[in-house]
């Protein structure tokens, strides 16, 4: 292509073919034929450093032919220094010596045999010498300024290969340690494509569902979840939020369901992944464990019926729907006749099998649909749904004394159970508290009348407490300073140390005696007259416990004296008036107050801004909802002491401790064993992880002044006033 523009060239600087001949003769053949085979070999060489050294002869040979043809005209000379330019882009050393020596070769060959077609104004013999080596001298500054060019061009290559090079590194470091960490990590991960087919699976996959990761791929991921679970994971899925958990029963390879914690993260617009990340991590026994849990906690342990706190939820429950769908629903409240003297005579062992007997024949006697549960010691209740009469209550109860009097055969001794019933009806407003005691009150009219069971009607009062003369003496007591105090301490099962101490009120009664809270606190709160005596056991325990600094205070409180907006206030306002320092002090407050109770739960949260710490009394006998505790204002929890009382060495015996107390590590909540009676008792709490108790092992409850003697016998400084 070059051979054609040169030879326009000749014939445009010599228009009437006067030196053509002349340049003919030799100059424009040699040359001509030396750059076409220039040309042609580079086209055959495999060697990239000949290639392109002939390619750079080549060129310079065109810039020769075009000097040449050009007549020698200065200007023409600068294609030396273009061509020096495209051959500094090999970045090779030997093209750029071939540019120096050819030039100067050529303006001394040609310079000096044929002048004329170098200069236009031929030079002398001697200066087409110094011409030469000028002319060599541009080309090899050009050639300088191409190698300074060359070194910082491969400064920047090295360093941005380095660059490179170690960013490849940290890549594949990075993609080694990920796929560690995936391959060896208990948790699965599962990639599912917008279609729901799997894209990937870890290796997790097979040691934890058995699934060989495989073998899943391009499959429907829902056919591993459980079909009851499959909507709410579409609805996880589907719901617009990146992230999103969930806990769903998941398919093992032996067929098992297993309950998995989900993780869910859309990463569909992530070209590298292109779907939903899902790490999912077995929690079958943590599942069994919280369902374990709720059950001992909504269930009475000997019969495995419903125990109060689910009862009454059961109450509320049927009650809505009595009242949406019309229908009417009742209580039965059974007490056993001469169950005591069956425990006194045959021992509470054979008391044991005829309650769990009882339980049985309660089942036999009512529907699917109603609830039997035991309030404690000898008492039962059953919830009928759906009762579209009175006198359906009436056949039910009726069946139950029927099937109670038949004989039971207890360790070889048959054994007659009898009981009396009370029947509650249910009206509009009714609370379930308030239905279950109306039940209670017919029990002892049907026992006191050996009727065998009574309706509760209007005006029906229980015979075995007056209750009138009870709230009038309560009244009294609270004017006649006839409250005591009695404290009992909280020790460290490890040291022995007294860490707390519980105030508890008594009430010293002019005919009763010294009677316990269980008998007129129920009272106190029916009659309003709980937050007067809250208050002032509020008082005075903190006035009294001033005298023993560093040990801590715990008060119980009722729901109704946390019932207002200011109730927080007026607790506070006690301890500044005694100057008690609040952050020795905390209120015990049952758990099932605290369930479905915002308010409560804003109030308790109030105290503990103030630095008052919060413990959930005899926890495990009512609600236990994890769901709910760890939304509570909790530092601790108390043990209720019939799990302590099961204690006896045995895994069954201690399952429920050891739930609450490792539920309290878990959570960080201090546990405080209650009614710890033995030194066995103590000692399994210890290896359970309990880490305080009271009970009668360490001391009863005490006043004050024995108190103290306690406290140092304790290593307890304890300065009286």
């Amino acid at each position: 292509m070059q051979i054609p523009i040169l030879a326009t060239v000749g014939v445009l600087n010599d228009p009437f073919g006067q030196e053509a001949v002349h340049h003919a003769t030799w100059a424009l053949p040699v040359m001509g034929i030396a750059h076409m085979a220039c040309a042609i070999g580079s086209l055959f060489v495999r060697s990239r450093r000949a290639g392109s050294f002939l390619v750079s002869l080549g060129l310079l040979l065109s810039a020769a032919l075009l000097v040449s043809l050009g007549g020698g005209r200065t200007e023409l000379h600068f294609a030396f220094f273009l061509t020096v330019g495209l051959i500094s882009l090999y970045q090779d050393w030997l093209p750029l010596a071939l540019s120096v020596a050819l030039v100067v070769g050529h303006h001394l060959l040609v310079g000096h045999v044929a002048s004329a077609l170098l200069y236009s104004d031929p030079p002398s013999t001697v200066r087409f010498i110094q011409y030469a080596l000028i002319h060599g001298g541009f080309v090899l500054g050009g050639c300088a300024v191409q190698i300074v060019y060359w070194r910082f061009t491969e400064q920047a290559q090295n360093e941005s290969a380095r660059i490179r090079a170690e960013a490849e590194q940290a890549l594949r470091r990075s993609a080694e340690r990920y796929e560690a960490l995936v391959q060896d990590s208990s948790d699965v991960t599962v990639v599912v494509g917008g279609d729901g087919l799997v894209l990937s699976v870890s290796a997790a996959m097979e040691r934890v569902l058995g699934h060989r990761p495989d073998d899943l791929v391009d499959t429907d991921y829902n056919q591993l979840i459980h079909p009851g679970d499959v909507a709410r994971l579409r609805s996880a899925l589907g719901d617009g939020r990146e992230e999103h958990r969930t806990e769903v029963r998941v398919r093992h390879a032996d067929g098992d369901w297993r309950w998995h914690e989900m993780a869910l993260r859309d990463m569909t617009g992530h070209t590298a992944v292109s779907g939903w990340v899902i790490n999912h991590r077995d929690v079958t026994e943590r599942r069994l464990a919280q369902d374990r849990l709720a059950y001992e906690a909504s269930h009475d342990a000997l019969t495995g019926l419903a125990n109060r706190a689910e009862l009454l939820r059961a109450l509320e429950r049927e009650g809505a729907a009595a009242v949406s769908g019309n229908t009417g629903m009742a209580v039965l409240y059974l007490d056993l006749d001469r169950f005591k003297q069956v425990n006194d005579m045959y021992g509470h062992e054979a008391g044991d099998v005829l309650l769990a007997s009882v339980a049985r024949s309660l089942h036999r006697c009512v529907l699917g649909s109603d609830t039997v549960g035991r309030l404690g010691g000898d008492e039962f209740a059953v919830v009928l749904s759906q009762i579209a009469e009175p006198d359906d209550a009436v056949t039910v109860a009726t069946r139950i004394l029927a099937e109670l009097s038949l004989p039971v055969d207890v360790d070889g001794v048959r054994i007659v159970p009898g009981a009396s019933i009370g029947i509650a009806l249910s009206t509009p407003g009714h609370r379930a508290d308030d239905l279950l005691r109306r039940a209670d009150t017919a029990m002892y009219h049907a026992k006191r009348d050996r009727s065998g069971w009574r309706a509760y009607v209007e005006g029906m009062h229980d015979p075995s407490t007056p209750t009138a003369t009870l709230e009038d003496d309560l009244r009294g007591a609270v004017a006649d300073g006839r409250l005591r105090l009695v404290y009992q301490p909280v020790l460290s099962l490890i040291t022995g140390e007294v860490t707390a101490v519980e105030a508890l009120v008594r009430w010293d009664h002019p005919d009763h005696g010294l009677l316990l809270p269980d008998a007129f606190v129920p009272l106190a709160e029916q009659s309003g007259l709980i937050e007067s005596i809250g208050e002032w056991v509020l008082t005075e325990a903190c006035r009294e416990m001033r005298a023993w600094p560093g040990v801590r205070l715990s008060v119980n409180l009722s729901p109704r004296q946390l019932d207002t907006p200011e109730s927080a206030d007026r607790l506070l306002a006690v301890l500044a008036r005694t100057g008690f320092d609040p952050g020795d002090l905390t209120v015990e407050i049952a758990e099932s107050a605290c369930i479905d109770a915002p308010e409560m739960v804003e109030r308790l949260a109030e105290l503990r801004e103030e630095g008052v710490r919060i413990a959930l009394d005899d926890f495990g006998t009512g609600h236990s909802s994890l769901r709910h505790l760890t939304r509570l204002p909790v530092d601790m929890l108390k043990l209720d002491q019939c799990f302590v009382s099961e204690l006896n060495g045995t895994q069954a015996g201690s399952a429920v401790a050891e739930a609450v107390i490792r539920l309290g590590r878990i959570l960080e909540l201090e546990t405080v064993a209650e009614g710890v009676e033995t030194a066995a008792q103590a000692a399994e709490l210890t290896l359970l992880g309990c880490r305080s108790g009271q009970g009668h092992l360490y001391a009863h409850p005490m006043a004050a002044t024995p108190l103290a003697e306690f406290l140092r016998a304790h290593h307890v400084a304890a300065k009286m006033s």
